[in-house]
């Protein structure tokens, strides 16, 4: 079941970042602020799927008028290709309903194996921006026109 993140989850759920991106940003180049890391994402909604009280999934998300842009969704590594990614995007697509959102967004890195997931539910890419693939979702037809108008 997906739950909002509490803050007993906080750690684990950055644990868990850790493990799945640490290599992305040694990759780029880039440092692992765990600080800002943190002060970013929680100023986010965070979302989370547990199993006998271990993080197996999490996701942080903003709503921004007509669209839902999913920050991150991180899913543990023995867990991967299990349908969990699945089970977040149909949250997504349920909340989305709720409230009207015309489009979800995301951004993948280029070398993440998450983008052909994404891909496979039906999100188009739209951009690339410093090797990160900007991807949307359009849920109606003005949501169409939304991802157009974000197009670099």
């Amino acid at each position: 079941m997906i739950e909002p993140l509490s803050n007993e989850l906080v750690d684990p759920v950055f644990e868990l970042m850790k493990q799945n991106m640490l290599s992305y940003y040694v990759r780029r180049g880039e440092e692992w602020n765990e600080h800002k890391i943190r002060e970013y994402f929680l100023a986010q909604e965070g979302i989370v799927i547990t199993k006998s009280g271990q993080v197996i999934g999490f996701s942080f998300y903003e709503l921004k008028g007509k669209l839902i842009h999913i920050h991150t969704l991180q899913i543990a590594s023995i867990y991967q290709n299990r349908t969990l990614g699945g089970r977040f995007l149909k949250w997504y697509r349920d909340l989305a309903s709720k409230v009207g959102t015309e489009v979800i967004t995301c951004g993948v890195y280029e070398s993440n194996a998450a983008r052909y997931m994404y891909q496979r539910v039906g999100f188009k890419e739209i951009g690339l921006v410093n090797g990160v693939v900007r991807m949307a979702l359009p849920l109606t037809n003005t949501g169409l026109g939304l991802v157009v108008s974000r197009q670099p």
